[in-house]
């Protein structure tokens, strides 16, 4: 499969069932493996769960549905009794299928952060977090469908539309609460917003999740326009439809040639320990690439710390915010450079358990590099973590080119 960058254009919203809805629709290849690969999961409410082609009578797409022991849909009412799932268990749960580890790393990772947003929105340890049994399944199937897709892609980058606000109220077993959810507004921070005056909740917690995890950019990669896909939702839009459309970029060829924000400032006044957990914020929050720190003399002869942080392209007043916020600097430079970038994708050796990164480098091909969180996990060790290394580095290469 070519190296491709994905554009997810955000037209009527996206929810879980609409991602993997318009995926499909993009790429039809995918629906029945996908389905074969739904199919085989042991889910306690035997869902039913089909991918159907759709049409509002304007565009034409793909519907994925979820039926639950056939009294309930994917967009279920709130009159039955309800039975609750600790996301602790749905982890373990996860945690326990025979299905390749980088789709359960991906599942893992969306979950995460729907139950961290769930947890802090609701004053709750992640551990207490519990959805209702209905609820979970969905976003179950929904999030481990997602998680596959994205397994398959193997996109190297991933951008998005601004963001449809909706707006108004919305009916829950808690009362009426705002729409976008808490929870998707907690997932959703750093992602640019506008109102298309259309109520109504166009974006739904695991698909805030999904975006979240995904950290897509504002803008669209250079590369050749490959294919498209809509994916439908359940709601009706007034005088619209509501779909997720996306977009399939071919970047194999293409110049490797991108922009980048380069943002600085020096820091003279703040204790190391106090600098490490901001730096650690910076580094996490939505569009910052990299962060580098650097001693320096300063002013005075003080030993002064320099962050060099790369942003993604039109993101830097949030992250700007982010530097004042959680350091004691008064001004930040920045400025955009050009950069040359080598096409990546990511694996998983499943012997060793450890995930892997690839690199295209002109006149040499492919080139694996272990993740080293991973090794450190298995190693005992400098000289073990060193010889794990390689054989899975040498390993992975040796895979690759036996597929390819």
């Amino acid at each position: 499969m070519n190296i491709r960058h994905i554009h997810l254009d955000t037209c009527g919203g996206i929810a879980g069932d609409m991602f993997t809805a318009a995926i499909v629709d993009a790429c039809p290849e995918f629906q029945q493996p996908l389905l074969s690969f739904l199919k085989q999961l042991d889910c306690s409410m035997n869902p039913q769960i089909s991918i159907e082609p759709f049409t509002d009578q304007v565009l034409c797409g793909q519907h994925f549905t979820v039926s639950l022991n056939q009294n309930h849909s994917h967009e279920h009412h709130h009159d039955h009794e309800h039975h609750h799932t600790h996301w602790s268990e749905i982890r373990e749960w996860i945690v326990s299928l025979s299905i390749e580890e980088q789709v359960k790393h991906h599942a893992i990772g969306i979950f995460e952060l729907l139950a961290e947003a769930e947890a802090k929105v609701h004053n709750k340890t992640v551990a207490s977090v519990a959805f209702h049994e209905v609820g979970a399944w969905d976003s179950i199937i929904d999030i481990l469908s997602a998680a596959w897709l994205i397994h398959q892609l193997q996109a190297s980058s991933w951008s998005v539309s601004m963001l449809p606000w909706g707006g108004g109220l919305a009916k829950t077993d808690h009362g009426l609460i705002p729409v976008p959810a808490p929870a998707t507004i907690e997932l959703l921070k750093d992602f640019a917003f506008f109102d298309d005056d259309i109520k109504g909740e166009r974006i739904t917690p695991t698909g805030a999740a999904i975006l979240s995890w995904l950290k897509p950019s504002s803008t669209i990669s250079r590369g050749k326009l490959i294919g498209s896909g809509h994916g439908f939702g359940t709601k009706q839009l007034q005088g619209m439809s509501n779909i997720l459309r996306v977009c399939l970029f071919d970047i194999e060829g293409q110049s490797n040639h991108s922009s980048v924000i380069v943002m600085e400032c020096d820091i003279d006044d703040q204790s190391p320990e106090s600098l490490a957990v901001g730096i650690d914020t910076i580094r996490k929050t939505h569009s910052v690439i990299d962060v580098v720190q650097i001693p320096a003399y300063g002013k005075k002869g003080r030993l002064t710390t320099q962050l060099r942080i790369l942003v993604k392209p039109s993101c830097q007043q949030a992250v700007a915010d982010c530097i004042f916020a959680h350091t004691t600097t008064l001004g930040v430079r920045w400025y955009e450079a050009s950069r040359f970038e080598l096409p990546r994708s990511e694996g998983y050796h499943q012997e060793h358990g450890v995930r892997v990164k690839y690199a295209e480098r002109p006149g040499i091909g492919k080139t694996a590099k272990a993740e080293m969180d991973d090794i450190a996990t298995h190693g005992h060790n400098h000289y073990h973590r060193e010889s794990l290394r390689r054989t899975v580095e040498l390993e992975a290469c040796q895979v690759d080119s036996h597929e390819h």
